[in-house]
């Protein structure tokens, strides 16, 4: 009985050595390749340089890029920096008035004051309009 156990434990360490066995070769396989891969790189940098994006970037961002006068960001800052509280809000408009153009519709016939305002362009509203078209 004993003599029995002993050798159906036999086989499972044997398995275990040729596993580990294998697995040793393989690794050495891999080193091995590695060590010849290794050996016929150049020795030098020489002709050797990471791939760079600069030009084909350079390409795209001035395919793309968009002139001062076209970009809303610049036209936009422009009316900021120029800031007159009277132009965009004129005189006349209270808290009640900005309530109900807000948030109802309305015609030029309820609020003629607001609608003659609105159509006098200036050089705001134009560059308002002008930014808008360009983005």
């Amino acid at each position: 009985m004993i003599q029995q156990k002993a050798k159906k434990k036999r086989p499972n360490i044997c398995k275990w050595i040729g596993l580990t066995l294998l697995a040793i070769l393989i690794i050495l396989a891999l080193i091995f390749f590695v060590l010849i891969i290794w050996v016929f790189l150049p020795e030098d940098n020489e002709g050797w340089r990471p791939y760079t994006f600069d030009k084909e970037f350079a390409a795209l961002e001035e395919k793309y890029a968009i002139p001062d006068s076209e970009n809303a960001a610049t036209i936009y800052n422009e009316l900021l920096e120029s800031h007159d509280a009277n132009v965009f809000e004129p005189d006349f408009m209270d808290d009640d008035l900005d309530r109900l153009t807000l948030r109802e519709p309305w015609s030029g016939k309820d609020h003629p004051e607001l609608a003659k305002w609105l159509q006098r362009p200036t050089k705001y509203h134009r560059k308002i309009v002008r930014g808008f078209e360009g983005s």
